[in-house]
């Protein structure tokens, strides 16, 4: 260390370019730096969740908790695998090794759900879930809702705001928040689904032998939702829509059910 003062005095030229080096390589990183309120990090854990309605807990162990965990616990990314078997429902804890970077966690639980998709379950309708989003953190909560007027303790029907119509303007904030900066994900919560009750008189249905299979099948059969392809003709490309998309009360009200007799005439109903 001694020397170090006689070796600066003797080769200025490089001290200097050393030193201005420095105060470059410092000025950028201060202006690069990451800079957050939070510090950014990755969970390494995900629970894989099925749902079995009718299930003992035996079952959901040998039937569903154990071909998922054989299957997770092949791939190699995976370090340790929990799992809890109860009535009903299977919850499988999954976690990850260390030494996986954290750009490549995505990866990684792309690769478990694809080796549970592949995995054999006693009925097609049972789907695992694998959730992996426990480092997502809400910021703000809205609530959407309607408030009687200024004097009034109760709403007036005939302002009144139908379910769907506050569906709508939820879906244009969440829309408009999307947009800004900064904002990752955007979800809505309490969201009530839309649903169709077809409710007629018991003795009808018996006069005319119908019965709620036979009424799904109608409206499954009217209700095609599919593609109707395109055809290719000298005048251009048509494409072909098919028009029996039942979406309204006042379609299913039009349906034809069966038909009745009436003397020398049948009536549809």
């Amino acid at each position: 260390m001694r020397h170090l003062p006689e070796f600066a005095i003797r080769h200025q030229t490089i001290v200097i370019t050393l030193v201005l080096l420095m105060v470059a390589w410092g000025s950028i990183s201060f202006f690069t730096m990451p800079r957050r309120e939070d510090p950014e990090f990755t969970l390494k854990i995900a629970v894989v969740t099925t749902r079995w309605p009718g299930a003992t807990a035996e079952q959901m162990e040998q039937l569903v908790t154990d071909p998922l965990e054989d299957a997770i616990d092949s791939l190699e990314e995976v370090r340790l695998v929990r799992s809890i078997s109860s009535s009903e429902q299977s919850v499988i804890f999954v976690e990850l090794e260390d030494r996986i970077p954290g750009s490549r966690v995505d990866d990684a639980w792309d690769r478990v759900r694809a080796r549970l998709r592949n995995v054999p379950l006693p009925e097609e309708s049972l789907s695992p879930y694998l959730f992996d989003e426990f480092a997502d953190t809400s910021v703000l909560l809205l609530a959407v809702h309607q408030q009687p007027l200024d004097g009034k303790s109760v709403i007036d029907p005939r302002f009144a705001y139908t379910p769907r119509q506050i569906d709508r303007y939820s879906e244009r904030i969440r829309d408009a928040l999307r947009l800004l900066p900064g904002v990752a994900q955007v979800a809505r919560f309490g969201v009530q689904e839309e649903a169709i009750y077809i409710e007629t008189d018991e003795g009808n249905w018996a006069t005319r032998a119908l019965t709620t299979d036979q009424i799904e099948s109608l409206v499954k059969a009217h209700n095609i939702v599919e593609p109707g392809g395109m055809i290719d003709s000298p005048e251009g490309r048509f494409h072909v829509r098919p028009s029996g998309d039942v979406n309204a009360v006042e379609l299913f009200n039009s349906l034809t059910v069966g038909v009745v007799p009436t003397g020398n005439n049948a009536v549809a109903v």
